[in-house]
């Protein structure tokens, strides 16, 4: 049976050899509906590779939080991304997730994804 999708089609083009993320999948969109991993991939996707402490800092920082000041809120943060946020990222084929190691990468988006991500965040108060 042959390939009939249409690769010129926006919603199949992917700069990942992996499987592409397709647009129209719930999963993804599940994964963008919060500002704060959509964040975190702009993070990613800016930094590259850190641990999952770096990415709570940065997090909490960008929410207009000190982390040296309150080592409990990127505590809480951190919990929240090692327990929700990180495994439906890499559920959803964005980022890679190294539960042992603590360490995130990003996996090539979309660019249409990537211009999402880009605009539906405030990049000037990013940290």
């Amino acid at each position: 049976m042959g390939n009939d999708r249409d690769e010129a089609d926006p919603l199949y083009r992917s700069t990942s050899l992996e499987r592409p993320q397709l647009l129209s999948e719930d999963q993804l969109y599940r994964a963008l509906a919060s500002t704060r991993r959509r964040r975190l991939l702009y993070s990613l996707r800016e930094a590259g590779e850190c641990t999952v402490d770096d990415l709570a800092a940065m997090l909490v920082q960008w929410e207009g939080r000190d982390p040296r000041r309150n080592a409990d809120e990127q505590s809480q943060v951190h919990i929240k991304l090692v327990h929700s946020d990180l495994p439906l990222l890499a559920d959803a084929g964005v980022v890679s997730y190294d539960r042992e190691n603590e360490t995130v990468a990003p996996k090539p988006l979309d660019p249409l994804l990537d211009a999402l991500i880009s605009r539906s965040v405030d990049p000037d108060n990013a940290p």
